[in-house]
């Protein structure tokens, strides 16, 4: 998953757990990404823009199923790279 979210320019850091710390890197706000995939895809992230220390650029994934986890990564892909 770590290498998914690199690959559609993102900058996850290494977890050791079942949710992974995202850096958008400034690509969007992480509230506004939480309601678009919310609202289109049926999809819930944490905005980890609450988090002590984060900004507005920082979510919070849960990892699932692996079909989930790319369904996740398609929809990602396609907020941020709208081409």
């Amino acid at each position: 998953m770590i290498k998914k979210l690199r690959k559609i320019g993102l900058r996850p850091y290494n977890s050791s757990v079942n949710f992974i710390l995202v850096n958008l890197c400034e690509r969007a706000n992480s509230r506004e990404l939480k309601e678009v995939l919310v609202r289109q895809y049926n999809m819930l992230i944490r905005d980890a823009s609450t988090f002590k220390g984060l900004s507005e650029n920082y979510i919070r994934i849960g990892l699932k199923r692996p079909e989930q986890n790319d369904m996740l990564i398609k929809a990602l892909n396609e907020v941020l790279n709208p081409c």
